[in-house]
């Protein structure tokens, strides 16, 4: 059985290499030229988020996306959503289309027509 503090160095061992990977994908995500690269750096940021979430537990998980995750709170959440629906998505998805089949976001609705003006 595991001492409590080998259990601590194991999982600040593991919470840093989570860490890393998520700034390094986050950044992907934001930054690659082609949007399948930028869906695939997204969803693998949203399991590196789901796996230290798991490890954090809630409070400790929302005290690390202010203090430490390369993106905010709103994004932070989207990417695990998308992570748990990436079997929906398609490799030539935009970010866009890939949020909206992983029913993260919903479609914009096109914009009314003004009505003609009476005289």
């Amino acid at each position: 059985m595991r001492n409590k503090s080998t259990f601590s160095t194991i999982s600040r061992d593991r919470s840093r290499n989570l860490t890393e990977q998520i700034k390094k994908h986050a950044l992907g995500a934001r930054t690659e030229t082609t949007h399948r690269a930028r869906v695939r750096h997204a969803v693998q940021c949203g399991k590196s988020l789901s796996q230290l979430k798991e490890l954090l537990g809630h409070g400790g998980w929302c005290r690390w996306i202010i203090e430490k995750c390369g993106v905010n709170r709103m994004t932070a959440n989207r990417y695990v959503r998308l992570a748990r629906q990436a079997d929906r998505l398609t490799p030539d998805m935009t970010i866009r289309e890939a949020y909206i089949a992983a029913g993260v976001i919903t479609p914009r609705r096109p914009k009314k027509e003004a009505a003609p003006e009476q005289e």
